[in-house]
């Protein structure tokens, strides 16, 4: 499931997802303090536990991407597409 992370310290937030997806294909950075990740997981505290697991809690917030709309670059079009057909075998 692709997962939205915003968090308030980009420099802190980046380095947790980098080190928590060692996959760089598994997350998608699309703005300041905002990224997409694919996790394999069935809740956002999931993720959130991934990422930040048992140390310091930086502020932020993760949610699932059920649905989406909206005017982006095609890459974040074509990521989010990869990772949905990864998702629902389509």
């Amino acid at each position: 499931m692709i997962y939205c992370v915003i968090g308030d310290d980009e420099t802190a937030w980046e380095a947790l997802i980098q080190r928590r997806f060692p996959d760089d294909d598994d997350y998608l950075k699309v703005g300041p303090c905002h990224w997409l990740v694919r996790a394999d997981a069935s809740t956002s505290k999931a993720v959130w536990q991934r990422i930040v697991g048992e140390g310091d809690q930086p502020t932020g917030m993760v949610f699932p991407v059920r649905g989406y709309y909206g005017f982006r670059d095609a890459t974040v079009w074509e990521w989010m597409a990869a990772k949905r057909t990864l998702d629902n075998g389509d």
